[in-house]
């Protein structure tokens, strides 16, 4: 996940975030055409060639995320204590003798290591809960995605007859049959079956295979993890965050996603992450990236895929958001009404969107205030890298601003078609800052790139806030 983190701050170009022209930007510095889509080209190997499971020595990784080194020696209480941290870190009261019943089903029914991989996880969801700072808490997440990378590893070929749960309905082990998981379980590993997991607040949620249906299982100010490995699931209002954080990763199936997914509100974080596979996104108002006061992200690497929706979605910010849609790889079509495919309102705060497609074929609608639209200090960036696009909105869209909003579209590339309403590609209002580009060029780039400090906006500022 730091390498996706990492990969949106250079595509982003945006941005040396605080350096100044005596700091030495200029047009000869910013990314050339050929730099950015060589990257991309590269960059494209890499997502085509990603594998989820990662192999791992276990004992070791558990050995450096609980610093005791005693466990190369007494390996056999590991599973017992990974439990015990869980449990504090949920504040339950437990006693031992339940905790020495449920480690000897689960000393009969796992070998060593994906006991190690159950307990690596345990340990991980444990640190994420008992993370005070926003910034910890977005530590311990990330370094949980490693872990259940390679915990998958070895948890992939396991099958168990019957679910495995503790005395105290907060952990379970699924099986492979068809279940429904209705109860308030906070740590779940499910190994296989076409699942519906209806409820779970404060939750871990890792289901290694089958046809699943997820209804929205927060609330506010809740920690959220979700990992589905394979399978063509379906998801109603997840990731959504309310103070707290949803974090989804699907890395395999062709999936659709209903409702408010990847939204977020005072304060709160939704990251939604779709590896690969043809996606649907069907949803209707405040969808699809979406920010109020909150951090929304939503990645799809690759798959030729649908989005639907209806009013501020598609990358849409106000009141201090910042919302990015980035979808890297496939031939994909958006389909929007207003307020949508990079909208940003900067009162009472500046807000900031960013709708980003890196290479493929793809058709964009929408109506008004879209396709790069800033008003009232918002910022709203719009790019298409590669391939053959086709643009249609209506009025106040297609890198449209207004009262020292900054919008901008860049295709950088393509037989590209454009169709837009009054007021549209490249006008500006009161104040306003547009930037209509159907090519890359640095030096308008560079003038992009200055705008934040002439406008005495602090991007770092405005995303510590949430990072």
């Amino acid at each position: 996940m730091k390498r996706i983190i990492a990969v949106i701050v250079i595509i982003l170009l945006l941005m040396p975030l605080n350096q100044t022209r005596q700091e030495g930007i200029n047009a000869k510095n910013v990314p050339t055409k050929e730099d950015v889509f060589g990257f991309i080209f590269a960059l494209q190997k890499r997502v085509f060639n990603f594998r989820f499971p990662q192999k791992a020595d276990l004992l070791e990784e558990i050995v450096a995320k609980t610093g005791k080194i005693d466990y190369f020696d007494y390996n056999y209480e590991i599973i017992k204590d990974a439990i015990e941290e869980f449990y504090k870190a949920e504040g339950i009261s437990y006693n031992n003798s339940s905790i020495d019943l449920f480690v000897e089903k689960l000393n009969s029914t796992f070998t060593s290591d994906e006991l190690y991989a159950i307990s690596l996880l345990l340990f991980s969801y444990a640190d994420v809960l008992n993370a005070v700072t926003r910034k910890q808490q977005i530590e311990e997440i990330l370094e949980t995605w490693q872990n259940v990378r390679k915990a998958t590893y070895y948890l992939t070929n396991c099958s168990i007859n019957a679910s495995i749960s503790d005395e105290y309905n907060l952990i379970i082990m699924g099986c492979k049959k068809n279940e429904k998981h209705a109860n308030d379980y906070k740590f779940i590993i499910d190994f296989g079956g076409n699942d519906s997991y209806e409820t779970g607040n404060n939750s871990f949620l890792l289901d290694m295979e089958g046809d699943d249906e997820y209804r929205g299982l927060s609330d506010n100010n809740s920690i959220n993890l979700i990992f589905d490995l394979v399978g063509n699931d379906i998801y109603r209002r997840i990731p959504y965050a309310v103070q707290g954080i949803d974090f989804l990763v699907d890395a395999e199936g062709d999936d659709e996603y209903f409702g408010s997914i990847a939204s977020s509100y005072e304060n709160g974080m939704a990251v939604l992450v779709d590896a690969e596979g043809n996606d649907i996104y069907d949803g209707r108002n405040y969808s699809q990236s979406y920010s109020n006061n909150g951090f929304s992200l939503l990645i799809d690497m690759r798959g030729d895929d649908i989005y639907k929706a209806s009013n501020y979605c598609q990358a849409s910010s106000e009141n201090g958001g910042v919302s990015c849609l980035l979808d890297l790889y496939g031939n994909d079509a958006f389909f929007a009404a207003d307020h949508a495919q990079s909208y940003a309102n900067g009162l009472p705060r500046t807000s900031l969107s960013i709708f980003m497609n890196l290479a493929g074929d793809d058709y964009y609608e929408a109506k008004d205030f879209s396709q790069g639209y800033g008003e009232k200090g918002g910022m709203a960036f719009f790019f298409d890298f590669l391939g053959e696009d086709n643009y249609y909105a209506s009025q106040f869209s297609q890198a449209s601003s207004s009262w020292l909003g900054l919008a901008v579209l860049l295709d950088g590339d393509g037989k590209n078609k454009f169709s837009g309403g009054f007021f549209s590609q490249g006008n500006q209002r009161w104040g306003g800052y547009s930037f209509f580009l159907n090519d890359f060029n640095a030096d308008d780039i560079y003038e992009i790139l200055m705008l934040p400090e002439k406008l005495d906006i602090d991007l770092s500022k405005l995303l510590s806030n949430f990072l």
